[in-house]
């Protein structure tokens, strides 16, 4: 498997789908979504930056019950977010 298919695989199985439709849980307007993330470990803390400015940290429990918002100023547009645990 590629590099970006098995990145495209992980974001998969992280971000949490509505049952539905198969899409990201939108619980906002349509310039913010919020994705319910998976397969964390729940005590763990994570670091999300958004590479257009902004830090969060929380913990994985956080992310799996509450979910990552995103919001996005203007249309059309995109976010790129990384991540990673923090100790």
């Amino acid at each position: 498997m590629s590099a970006s298919k098995t990145s495209r695989a992980r974001l998969s199985s992280l971000i949490g789908n509505c049952p539905e439709n198969g899409r990201p849980v939108n619980k906002h307007t349509h310039q913010t979504m919020t994705y319910k993330l998976r397969g964390l470990e729940a005590k763990a803390r994570y670091e999300f930056e958004n590479l257009d400015g902004g830090k969060e940290v929380r913990t994985g429990r956080e992310l799996m019950s509450h979910g990552l918002t995103v919001t996005l100023e203007d249309k059309p547009s995109a976010a790129v977010i990384a991540y990673r645990r923090v100790k």
